[in-house]
């Protein structure tokens, strides 16, 4: 058997492996994947992690929902923040990267370079962590951009080392006024 063939196959065994994981979800966790799949194109890693809790997972993205609609009583600065604040409670150094840029967009801050700093700067803080990179760019085509702004739909990007392990994550920035 040659080497692309053994890839292969171990891609789709992958991907049936996934399938069948999926089938043992409640209906609801299979829904919210199903949304995320629409939205990002595929799972989000962490969805995944919590779908193992699916009663959790359940709750937690409710609560996300409501505090994070358009019509929420909390303004989007305020809503960032709080987000920032969570994870840094939870001691999720990266997820304070991405929360923290998107409270700086929320703000109203036009400049990505300054998000990409605030990101560096977090990765840099945290104790073993290594910035493999920072970005903000266009949220179609994934080029970077040099402004924000309301019809300029953004996305943080980064990756980090931690140990032995590396995350790499996104985040749909919010629009800027």
């Amino acid at each position: 058997m040659n080497s692309t063939h053994a890839s292969a196959t171990s891609r789709t065994e992958a991907a049936a492996a996934r399938i069948a994981a999926r089938a043992n979800h409640p209906w609801y966790v299979r829904l919210i994947f199903a949304a995320q799949r629409r939205k990002y194109g595929s799972e989000l890693e962490p969805a995944r992690l919590w779908g193992r809790l699916p009663r959790s997972f359940l709750f937690l993205t409710l609560l996300y929902r409501s505090i994070d609609r358009a019509g929420s009583p909390i303004e989007p600065a305020l809503r960032a923040l709080v987000q920032v604040r969570v994870s840094q409670v939870n001691g999720c150094g990266f997820c304070v990267d991405l929360n923290g840029a998107a409270a700086l967009a929320r703000a109203g801050e036009p400049d990505p370079r300054v998000l990409v700093a605030a990101m560096a700067r977090e990765v840099g803080a945290t104790p073993l962590a290594r910035l493999d990179y920072a970005a903000v760019v266009d949220d179609r085509t994934f080029e970077p951009v040099d402004r924000l702004g309301p019809d300029l739909p953004a996305r943080a990007l980064i990756a980090a080392g931690f140990s032995s392990a590396r995350l790499i994550d996104n985040l749909r920035l919010p629009d800027v006024p």
